[in-house]
């Protein structure tokens, strides 16, 4: 069995949004976010993946 970590840059972006809401600020357009916010998130995602601590992964598995 192979496993693949493959959490991503939008997982962040949304996580970062509702955690916003929660403490009183106001829901922001993903859409509108900036390139370098983006990146950021997207480097983080990728130490997330090679660390394999990211919330999310595929799992390949082989028929004997």
């Amino acid at each position: 069995m192979k496993k693949r970590w493959d959490s991503f840059g939008g997982q962040m972006e949304i996580a970062e949004n509702l955690y916003n809401v929660e403490h009183g600020g106001a829901i922001q357009e993903i859409v509108n976010d900036t390139l370098i916010k983006k990146l950021h998130f997207m480097r983080k995602s990728n130490v997330i993946n090679r660390k394999k601590i990211g919330d999310t992964a595929a799992f390949y598995i082989k028929k004997a």
